[in-house]
């Protein structure tokens, strides 16, 4: 691991020090590596007006316990870290979620993504018709993405697995989500697809996290976002918000029953956001094969 990198990643861990604090760091100095201590001595003297906050940051980064530990997970399981400065971090991302890295598993390319997304107390009508859409999305070349959570997303990676690839996104770091997930993690990784976490490795899920995750959800869903099942609240319903402002395409499962599950759905359609679909046929007619 190169030194910019490290100075990086030790810096990210330090409690106190959010991505405001990385992305004006970066802005003054242009680098984390050349002089970095130096840099990071002045910037901290600038901003913060407690010399004893700015020792204890800096006493911090030297004892470096917490990044080593970070490292040996990152080499493990052979994580890419991806961090804000990186040609390949998303640009459209900046501003619009609170992270400063990306840790990923498998290979990073979206460029096929179409998300799909919906409530994790799913009824059995829409496990089905997440599986379907999942498998058919797939067979069409299209890489599904999806958060992973029981439920929808859940059924949504497994139609995709059966007929291509799937990409996961996380709410949690990648450290918890691999040891209850072991297994379906190898799946997602064997199809082709990745798994995607914005938080430190071991950094557990909140409630904060997951609307994060959402919005990263719907940028990744280059093609479309499609909302399956969704009730009159929730992250679904975020992430559908979120690819309406990105102006990405977005489609809604209409139902053929009145379900409270559903509400979110009917909502989304009132409000004249995404276009009403109702089979996994009419789907792929609608976009077509992937260019």
């Amino acid at each position: 691991m190169d030194r910019e990198l490290f100075n990086f990643l030790n810096l990210l861990s330090v409690r106190g020090v959010g991505y405001k604090f990385l992305y004006r760091f970066y802005e003054t100095y242009g680098t984390f590596g050349e002089n970095f201590g130096e840099n990071l001595r002045e910037f901290l003297k600038e901003r913060l007006k407690k010399t004893q906050k700015v020792e204890e940051i800096l006493t911090s980064l030297k004892r470096e316990e917490g990044t080593k530990g970070l490292i040996k997970f990152l080499e493990t399981y052979r994580v890419r870290v991806i961090p804000f400065f990186h040609p390949l971090f998303p640009k459209g991302l900046e501003g619009k979620i609170s992270a400063s890295a990306l840790f990923v598993l498998g290979d990073f390319d979206f460029s096929l993504g179409f998300s799909v997304v919906g409530t994790r107390k799913a009824s059995k009508e829409g496990l089905e018709r997440a599986f379907l859409f999942g498998q058919s999305l797939a067979e069409r070349g299209y890489l599904v993405v999806s958060g992973g959570a029981v439920g929808i997303d859940t059924q949504a990676h497994k139609g995709a697995l059966k007929a291509g690839k799937s990409a996961l996104v996380l709410g949690e770091g990648l450290y918890f989500f691999l040891k209850r997930k072991g297994r379906f993690a190898r799946e997602i990784l064997d199809s082709g697809g990745f798994i995607l976490s914005q938080f430190l490795p071991f950094e557990r899920g909140r409630k904060w996290t997951f609307p994060q995750r959402d919005i990263t959800l719907a940028y990744l869903g280059l093609y479309g976002t499609l909302v399956v099942e969704a009730k009159e609240r929730g992250g679904s319903l975020i992430t559908a918000s979120w690819a309406f402002k990105m102006g990405r395409p977005l489609y809604v499962y209409l139902p053929n029953e009145e379900s409270p599950n559903y509400r979110g759905n009917l909502k989304l359609l009132g409000e004249g956001k995404g276009e009403p679909v109702l089979s996994p046929s009419g789907l792929l007619k609608r976009i077509g094969k992937p260019t």
